[in-house]
């Protein structure tokens, strides 16, 4: 993830993710874990570090691909997005689902998360889940089930985290 500061002094280093998110539940099923770096006050397209989403069983059972679940991600009003990823309208940035209790197989579709917008100079963005949490996992794992996606990752760490899960059947795409 890139960032850059608007006017204002928020200091030398801004651990951002802790900020924004605190590790805090969004729910009582969705956890969010951030892994934050410092970010100089006059920097610009700085990444700050990634952000990974645990899913506790059927969070999502009504998601669907004609009724979607959209999580916003909003950032404190003094950073904004540096770079356009996914514009209104632009095609979307597929994540990668991991099966975290790996017993049975991860049986989402590719599509079922993606980045569905992030645009410079907002302060927030977009995840949208277009398939039901049941249909993730075999259905005897449902409930006990934790799934989990992470963005804000550069391609070698996203590989090394979810290419031995994809090959096992517990990952729907071997990276972001």
């Amino acid at each position: 993830m890139q960032w850059s500061m608007k006017k204002g002094n928020l200091g030398k280093r801004l651990c951002l993710l802790v900020v924004v998110l605190a590790a805090a539940p969004l729910h009582a099923q969705v956890l969010e874990l951030a892994a934050p770096r410092g970010i100089e006050a006059r920097g610009t397209m700085e990444r700050a570090g990634s952000v990974q989403t645990m899913v506790f069983g059927d969070m999502f059972a009504d998601a669907s691909p004609e009724n979607p679940v959209y999580l916003r991600y909003t950032l404190p009003s003094d950073i904004v997005l540096s770079e356009t990823l996914v514009p209104p309208g632009g095609g979307p940035i597929y994540l990668a689902m991991v099966l975290q209790i790996q017993d049975g197989n991860l049986r989402a579709a590719p599509d079922t998360v993606a980045i569905a917008r992030w645009v410079a100079g907002e302060n927030q963005f977009w995840i949208r889940i277009s398939q039901p949490s049941s249909s993730w996992v075999d259905p005897e794992l449902v409930q006990q089930s934790v799934v989990s996606w992470a963005f804000g990752l550069e391609i070698p760490e996203s590989h090394n985290m979810t290419f031995g899960a994809y090959q096992n059947g517990w990952a729907n795409l071997p990276f972001n």
